[in-house]
């Protein structure tokens, strides 16, 4: 009876393993072209990389923004005079010059400049760079100083010039300036080169300066995107300005940072504004323009993967966690491009004039020369690399334990997955027309799937790894 009790188990099928999770793409479900995903060029950028070997300064560009041989990131932003990564303050004409007489960009030659056409050079046709001022010169302000304050309206008229001449004045050098934001951060009154206005005052700026100015220069096709600021206040502010018709028609898009989503002792990365305001105007683009983290200069690569106060409201966050959220939340919202702060800095986190020291993709030690990589570098290229200007975001269904995103790109289908969990997954993925591929996502990590005619390539950011093909 023992005997054929055994046997009888024996011959019992086993339980059949429990099929993987399944991230389900629809490739008719489409929406927003992409611009694509990158960082953006500062004079400290700037700065830390001219004190490099020419060699690894031309390295280093290709590596982030060469579209074939290295990760493909294809915005960027500059500023527009100094900012908080500047050396110092700066305006392009001299105090009481009323009618731009001085204009020059000579401050930026020595550092920023050369980057900005380095970039340029190696990034191909399809770059997009964003400018942004911080500030107007200090005397056009109602407190004369950089920080704070607001632009007096007497000299809306003067500082539209300023901002015409200065794209007139890149091109003439050389430098193809693509959008602008009226002003970074309108809100923020504080800390460095800041000035606050209102909805109204950015509204009739453009509608009576800007807007005309530019057609009148020639810059019409630089695309104007609006407000430049946190999520939780874009609706209100982008409703005020394209409620009258005229403004509305010098408006190309709108940008947007992710600062102050940890307000509350949580994390509400607020998806859903952004996803509420690609519906409300689907003839705007939607860019996120800034994100940054405080640097941890004892271990700066480490700290991605350890939860800590890393932002200026102190709430504790993982950092690799919350930018694979974000990015791939934000452009499921709408957004059709993706900018970090600044690309490269030393290993201090800076220069930085405010004690203000931030992560980057490049931190460059000064007395080695050695560079490090951080993860923010891989995740970027998650997408960047993949996700080429001009692919098409379609639908993708996925469990909500495994935040995903897809494209199409001509024959290519590109899809985004990231595993928050500390077990690496299995998951199915269907692609659409009867092709699945089931892969396996390393812990804590984004996987990028391409699935083009020659066939399936896939490639990993986490914890082990930076941007590397599994296949």
């Amino acid at each position: 009876m023992v005997v054929s009790w055994w046997l009888a188990c024996a011959r019992a099928p086993l339980p059949a393993p429990e099929p993987p999770p399944t991230v389900i793409v629809d490739p008719n479900d489409r929406h927003q072209i992409m611009w694509g995903f990158g960082a953006s060029l500062t004079e400290s950028s700037a700065e830390v990389w001219r004190t490099l070997p020419e060699a690894t300064q031309r390295a280093l560009v290709e590596e982030a923004f060469d579209p074939v041989e290295g990760l493909g990131f294809s915005v960027a932003r500059t500023h527009i005079g100094s900012t908080d990564f500047s050396l110092g303050h700066y305006a392009y004409v001299p105090d009481g010059a009323t009618d731009l007489t001085g204009f020059s960009l000579e401050r930026e030659a020595e550092h920023l400049r050369p980057l900005l056409r380095s970039v340029q050079a190696v990034a191909g046709d399809d770059y997009r760079l964003i400018a942004s001022p911080w500030s107007p010169p200090a005397w056009l302000k109602d407190n004369g100083a950089w920080i704070g304050g607001s632009l007096l309206r007497e000299h809306d008229g003067l500082y539209a010039d300023y901002l015409s001449r200065y794209l007139t004045e890149q091109a003439r050098i050389g430098v193809e300036i693509h959008a602008i934001t009226p002003q970074n951060e309108p809100l923020h009154g504080g800390n460095w080169d800041t000035c606050v206005w209102t909805a109204e005052h950015q509204r009739d700026f453009l509608r009576d300066h800007l807007g005309p100015a530019l057609e009148r220069d020639g810059h019409g096709e630089v695309q104007v995107l609006v407000f430049d600021h946190n999520r939780a206040d874009v609706r209100a502010w982008v409703d005020v300005v394209l409620a009258d018709p005229e403004a509305a028609r010098h408006v190309d898009g709108v940008a947007v940072h992710w600062y102050a989503i940890h307000f509350g002792g949580g994390t509400d990365y607020r998806h859903d504004v952004l996803a509420e305001l690609s519906e409300a105007y689907p003839d705007l683009v939607l860019v996120h323009t800034e994100s940054s983290l405080d640097l941890d200069a004892a271990d700066p690569v480490g700290q991605f993967f350890r939860t800590g106060p890393w932002d200026w409201t102190k709430t504790p966050f993982e950092p690799f966690d919350q930018y694979a959220r974000d990015l791939i939340g934000t452009v499921r919202a709408g957004a059709v491009g993706y900018v970090e702060w600044n690309w490269l800095l030393d290993t201090t986190g800076g220069p930085n004039p405010y004690d203000n020291f931030n992560s980057a993709p490049f931190l460059v030690d000064r007395e080695s020369g050695s560079v490090i990589r951080t993860p923010l570098l891989g995740l970027l290229g998650q997408f960047s690399a993949h996700v080429r200007p001009g692919a098409v975001r379609v639908g993708v269904s996925h469990p909500e334990d495994l935040p995903a995103t897809g494209f199409v790109h001509g024959d290519d289908t590109v899809v985004v997955v990231y595993n928050p969990s500390p077990e690496e997954r299995r998951v199915s993925i269907d692609l659409g027309q009867g092709q699945t591929q089931v892969t396996t996502v390393s812990a804590r990590s984004v996987q990028t799937l391409v699935r083009a005619p020659g066939g399936v390539e896939i490639w990993e950011t986490g914890p082990s790894r930076n941007h590397e093909p599994l296949r």
